[in-house]
């Protein structure tokens, strides 16, 4: 009887700090959801993955044309350094050769008489090289037709010396 009494006793128990341990399994499964994003759909996340998942440049405007977000492309094309630009100095003159063709089709499409415009433009870059692009350009509106911002989606044509044209569609 004494013999099967000291083996129950020496019978495997659980840890005594076992809520201890759970609570930092639980804090450190809580700090990698958080800190990679994981479980979590947010449209501003959502849309920027997309948008830099694009092959084609995009580049979004505001109101006083003044650049609010690139996509990876656009970056590789307008910026050799890997250093985020200040979008706040960039305009479109700053991009785009044929800088007041735009900013007059940008008035039109402001006024609602139409919906985009399409074109052929030089871009200007850092490097000087002479890259043409066929550009959309589409005006974003909120839910009380405002204008919130314009949308600049393009694909470039390495070596064109064709001159810049702007169709309205």
């Amino acid at each position: 009887y004494e013999l099967f009494f000291q083996a129950q006793n020496r019978a495997y128990r659980p840890f005594d700090q076992t809520p201890i341990t759970i609570i930092i399994w639980v804090a450190a499964i809580t700090y990698v959801i958080a800190k990679y994003e994981f479980l979590t759909i947010s449209p501003a996340l959502t849309s920027n993955r997309l948008v830099d998942k694009i092959h084609e440049f995009v580049i979004l405007l505001n109101t006083k044309l003044e650049t609010t977000y690139f996509n990876k492309r656009a970056k590789d094309i307008f910026f050799s350094s890997n250093k985020e630009p200040d979008f706040k100095a960039i305009t479109i003159s700053n991009l785009i050769e044929e800088n007041q063709i735009i900013e007059k089709e940008i008035a039109l499409l402001k006024s609602e008489t139409h919906n985009s415009f399409a074109g052929r433009v030089h871009l200007v870059q850092q490097s000087n090289n002479n890259i043409c692009a066929d550009i959309v350009c589409k005006i974003i509106r909120d839910n009380f037709s405002d204008i919130v911002g314009i949308f600049i989606i393009g694909n470039t044509i390495i070596n064109n010396n064709e001159q810049g044209e702007v169709n309205i569609t």
